[in-house]
């Protein structure tokens, strides 16, 4: 009779813990940001678009009682920590955790996994143009079940902010070389341990801020060369509930609906208008060089090419402006070959040309939406690949030199201007064009190798801890490393190392010249 007991408390208290979670509420997504065009979508095996839940979530939140919603990225507990991909909307492993001390020397004890949920405010960036970040505090029942492909969210109350700094290039001597930027801090109101705290001080009281502290100051990397380590990563301030949701609102920024329909809608147009021009080069390459193997002039071939596309009255057709996808929904800047014949001339001119015009707006394009599908089209998908690897570099302080046919590096001055103005007018012949785009991938390898800031085209996120969800984009790595204190610990990653080699790109592809040899 008292097992009878016992066992029947046993599942009274485990149905309970299952009702209760049941019941938590949760906003899903309405899949909207994939609704579009196949070549910039992504879809399920059934062809339906999958969700974005950056996009396709919204925060609404509240003054009222100081709340937000939210999707996790990383649950509480976890072994692997886990970074949102915005181009496809796909979460993806950053690194594993593992046992490590405190780089600042100030928490004695070892720090390892997160005692808490980490995740992102929908359609909010913070003050560095990253997704929004926010902790929220709870037991793990009190959260929904974790997915690697969030498509809904939850409610959390913020209850304060902290000031996460980071310093990218060791020593940051100064306050100026520290990068700074708000994390919320929230509770998730269904637990009852915390639904009645209201700022800080009151959650102090609940959980270990020292751990909490060391771990925002170590979980996320640090500067790592060889024996060498420095910090990275710092913790300064704190920011009361209320102001720091209005902080992250006012001073981030906040998509809404029509301004994201815009960003989407101008962004694809401007990867039409990039892929339909380089298909122009491509096939003037080529009868250009069919016209010089047959000993014409060299200054004949754009003639040739042009009379071939005219119909029976004389009228001048450009049967490649008709399949742009900018002609046919009336966009300003159009693929008009009359007119134009020197900007299609060699990939080199129209390049330079496009990048004049649109290299700010095609870079923010970058951050956001996705330029193409590789199921829809192979050919444009690893062109965009290289183009964007091409971007990427630039971003983070590198410059493809003509002249010298390298990459260099482009630091800022004192001014706040680089050495290097990317702006300027670049002359650059075909074939050394061609080499820049060969090169990303070399020095994003060397870039790696440095422990500096590089990116590597990621496919399918595989391996142990894994999302196993397709990516097939650049991600971030700013270089910021894991230290491991236990040595059973730094073996097994050595060994799963050699096991699972990180390439930057896929061996067997190689950037398609548009110089014909």
């Amino acid at each position: 009779m008292k097992l009878t007991g016992l066992t029947l408390v046993i599942i009274f208290l485990l149905s309970s813990c299952t009702s209760r979670k049941e019941g938590l509420k949760r906003v899903d997504a309405v899949p909207v940001w994939f609704k579009t065009e196949k070549r910039f979508s992504n879809q399920d095996q059934n062809g339906s678009p999958l969700v974005h839940p950056f996009f396709d979530l919204a925060p609404f939140g509240s003054t009222k009682d100081n709340s937000i919603n939210f999707f996790v990225t990383t649950p509480i507990d976890s072994k692997h920590y886990y970074d949102i991909d915005l181009l496809s909307g796909m979460l993806y492993r950053k690194h594993s955790y593992c046992e490590q001390v405190d780089i600042w020397e100030k928490y004695e004890s070892d720090i390892h996994r997160p005692k808490f949920s980490i995740g992102v405010v929908p359609r909010l960036l913070d003050q560095l143009g990253n997704p929004q970040k926010i902790i929220v505090f709870g037991k793990k029942n009190y959260f929904h079940k974790f997915k690697h492909s969030p498509t809904y969210s939850q409610r959390a109350k913020v209850i304060g902010g902290v000031i996460h700094q980071y310093c990218q290039n060791h020593p940051c001597k100064t306050r100026d070389n520290w990068l700074s930027t708000l994390v919320l801090i929230g509770v998730n109101s269904e637990d009852p341990r915390f639904s009645k705290i209201k700022n800080l001080s009151q959650l102090k009281k609940k959980v270990s801020w020292s751990y909490f502290k060391a771990f925002m100051e170590n979980g996320f990397g640090r500067t790592k060369n060889g024996p060498f380590e420095a910090p990275a990563y710092r913790m300064v301030g704190e920011v009361p509930g209320k102001e720091a949701l209005r902080f992250a609102i006012t001073k981030g920024h906040l998509f809404k609906f029509e301004e994201m329909r815009r960003l989407r809608n101008s962004c694809q147009k401007l990867y039409d208008y990039m892929w339909e021009g380089s298909k122009v080069v491509r096939q003037l390459a080529k009868e250009k060089s069919k016209i010089e193997k047959k000993k014409k002039k060299k200054s004949d071939y754009l003639f040739v090419i042009e009379s071939k596309y005219k119909d029976k009255k004389d009228v001048s057709v450009n049967r490649f402006e008709n399949q742009s996808f900018l002609k046919n929904t009336q966009a300003k800047e159009l693929m008009e070959f009359k007119g134009n014949k020197k900007k299609y001339s060699d990939f080199s001119k129209f390049f330079f040309d496009f990048y004049g015009k649109y290299s700010k707006r095609y870079k923010t394009c970058l951050k956001f939406v996705k330029p193409s599908n590789l199921s829809e089209n192979p050919d444009r998908h690893w062109f965009f690949a290289f183009v964007n690897g091409y971007m990427k570099l630039e971003e983070i302080d590198y410059i493809y030199r003509c002249n010298m046919r390298g990459w260099v590096e482009n630091s800022r001055l004192s001014s706040g201007k680089r050495v290097f103005d990317l702006s300027a007018n670049r002359k650059c012949s075909a074939y050394s064009l061609d080499f820049s785009f060969d090169q990303v991938v070399t020095v994003n390898t060397g870039l790696k190798r440095a422990s500096r800031p590089y990116h590597r085209y990621l496919e399918y996120d595989y391996g142990v801890g894994g999302s196993h969800r397709k990516i097939q984009s650049w991600i971030h790595e700013n270089g910021k490393k894991i230290s491991c204190s236990n040595d059973e610990d730094v073996e097994a990653r050595e060994k799963w190392k050699r096991k699972n080699p990180d390439t930057i790109f896929p061996r067997d592809l190689q950037w398609k010249r548009f110089t014909v040899e």
